[in-house]
């Protein structure tokens, strides 16, 4: 059976690294439709891979009218049984020419994976208001959902999106590594202070990430003391210079490392003491694991996915979204070396939870075998 998967576009993160590990699902037939842009995440030269040429981000009529002709007829000429789209825009575009496929009679299952919601930490009252009412309309021509975490499931059904029994939580995989470096490796390797206490923002560089409100933390942590000696931000985008005139503003630019993105994350990881993850929003937080992984404690905001993400007081700590006097407080926390070696062995243990099946539940491949069995159930239920 044909899965076609359909994605705005291929940008370095979480959904794109999702949507491409969902095309070797075993047993499935599986084709990517996205959208161009440039700092992508790799992909092999493949006949059953797609450029949209026209598929974009932001909102123009006339580019995504051609962008859904675009995709309706790659659609009738792959045939699939499953049109899978995963985030904002490719959701729209790819359920319409998908519901148009479908006319008079039904041929393929619809599945959107939202890869996060839109109903905060985005745009102002109106456009939120306005998605929201768009995808309450598309959730009628969508048959099932899956969301990251449970937090997105909620938060979506209680915005009107659907119901219980059209929903599923799949987890987003992560390839772990099998071997670790050590902390004095991973410091070497990267030039850090040895003896330095290091937190560090992992992530994009845009408005829903808060990497602004990362830098007014470091800012109100200046006044004490026992304050981490260095501060790194790990990632690249738009709000970058923006960033750095308020670090130079604050005059903090002496504790703050920018060192763009970089491809080998768990080995910058091991060089840390605990990361700071500040999102607006976030559907599940795939750098909180990541972290969790190498034993780092994780203070995060409570956005969305992020408490299912962690165990708030054993693994790190959770701050109410966009209060940074109460950010300030749990990084405090931190500053006790007894704490956070307790946090660091909970958080190590948490990330290598494993499943029914004997696979760490946070995996690629346990998010993979979780998509297999989802399909099936589906055409088992709708035949």
């Amino acid at each position: 059976m044909k899965v076609l998967h359909i994605i705005t576009r291929l940008e370095k993160g979480g959904s794109a690294k999702n949507t491409l590990a969902s095309l070797s699902v075993d047993g499935f037939d599986n084709f990517l439709v996205y959208g161009p842009c440039v700092f992508s995440e790799k992909i092999e030269n493949s006949s059953k891979i797609f450029e949209a040429s026209h598929l974009s981000r932001e909102i123009c009529p006339h580019k995504d009218l051609i962008a859904l002709i675009e995709i309706y007829f790659l659609i009738k000429k792959i045939k699939p049984d499953i049109v899978h789209t995963h985030t904002s825009k490719a959701g729209i575009l790819g359920r319409m020419a998908a519901f148009i496929y479908n006319l008079p009679s039904k041929k393929a299952l619809v599945i959107h994976t939202p890869h996060g919601h839109l109903f905060y930490g985005y745009y102002g009252y109106i456009k939120t208001n306005f998605f929201k009412a768009i995808e309450r309309i598309f959730s009628k021509i969508t048959d099932f959902y899956i969301a990251l975490t449970e937090g997105e499931k909620i938060e979506s059904i209680e915005a009107g999106l659907g119901n219980q029994k059209k929903w599923t939580v799949i987890n987003s995989g992560i390839d772990f590594p099998q071997k670790l470096l050590s902390r004095h490796e991973a410091r070497s390797q990267f030039g850090l202070p040895e003896k330095a206490f290091i937190a560090a923002y992992v992530g994009r560089l845009e408005y829903v990430k808060g990497p602004d409100i990362f830098l007014e933390i470091v800012s109100s942590l200046k006044k004490y003391e026992d304050a981490p000696s260095l501060y790194i931000i790990v990632g690249d985008g738009s709000m970058r210079k923006e960033l750095e005139k308020f670090a130079i503003k604050k005059s903090i630019l002496d504790k703050i490392l920018f060192l763009g993105h970089r491809e080998n994350i768990f080995e910058l990881l091991r060089a840390l003491d605990f990361i700071i993850q500040p999102s607006r929003n976030e559907a599940m937080g795939r750098t909180v694991i990541e972290a969790q992984y190498c034993g780092l404690p994780v203070v995060a905001s409570d956005a969305c996915g992020l408490p299912w993400a962690m165990k708030d007081g054993k693994t790190g700590f959770l701050f109410k979204r966009n209060d940074v006097s109460d950010a300030v407080e749990k990084v405090k926390k931190l500053f006790d070396p007894l704490l956070r070696e307790k946090l660091s062995q909970s958080a190590y243990l948490f990330a290598r939870e494993k499943n029914s099946y004997g696979e760490y539940k946070w995996s690629s491949n346990s998010m993979r075998r979780d998509l297999h069995l989802f399909y099936l159930s589906i055409i088992k239920r709708m035949h």
